[in-house]
């Protein structure tokens, strides 16, 4: 009898992780184009300030694979705060099939600063779970971020074309979802412990019972 009950709680685990599993679903529809990345830094040099731009888009394709919705985003600066200022807000609504919505940087380095000094700047872009449809939607966010490298006048003449190095478009950042990874283990662990206890509960219960 006591095996029966493993085996119906072993059955009872792998239910939960299917349902969750099945139940789990991640929509982004919106993404982010960046000029500057890692190997594709902002070069600048002391004193000089710069206005830059990044890309939103709302599934501009109508791709089946996004999900039809406008989206609210919400802009948070991570790193690189000294030398950035946002010019353009830190909330964005993003209508469905949209591609004209800019986020602009201003980017100021110190007249005082040092030439081969650098900065990294951070970005968190961030959309809310939308209502609920029988499934567990997940919020998502992407990370944009990119080097800021401090050169001289003379050092910027001397690569060239510095717009030609900076003029492709990133793809962008991955989701972050280490969050979203916690949640899951957090419910994985939360199911096993119910099993185990259901385990415990069953096998003192018919030992107890065949003591009497």
């Amino acid at each position: 009898m006591g095996n029966k009950f493993v085996k119906v709680s072993y059955v009872l685990l792998l239910i939960f992780i299917f349902l969750l599993f099945s139940s789990y679903n991640i929509q982004a529809s919106y993404a982010v184009n960046t000029k500057y990345y890692n190997e594709k830094p902002l070069i600048m040099y002391p004193g000089e300030s710069k206005e830059i731009s990044f890309n939103l888009q709302n599934c501009p394709a109508k791709s089946p694979e996004c999900e039809e919705r406008n989206e609210n985003i919400s802009l948070q600066q991570l790193e690189g705060i000294e030398i950035t200022e946002i010019l353009s807000g830190t909330s964005y609504y993003l209508p469905y099939s949209s591609v004209d919505n800019y986020i602009t940087l201003k980017v100021s380095i110190p007249e005082s600063d040092t030439i081969g000094s650098s900065y990294r700047i951070l970005l968190r872009l961030s959309s809310p779970p939308p209502p609920t449809n029988g499934t567990i939607q997940l919020g998502t966010s992407y990370d944009v971020g990119f080097p800021v490298l401090v050169k001289s006048q003379e050092e910027i003449a001397n690569l060239g074309n510095i717009t030609s190095i900076n003029n492709e478009s990133a793809p962008s950042e991955s989701k972050n979802l280490t969050w979203i990874i916690i949640a899951i283990i957090s419910l994985l662990i939360i199911g096993i412990i119910v099993v185990i206890i259901l385990i415990i509960y069953f096998y003192r219960k018919e030992k107890y019972s065949l003591k009497l």
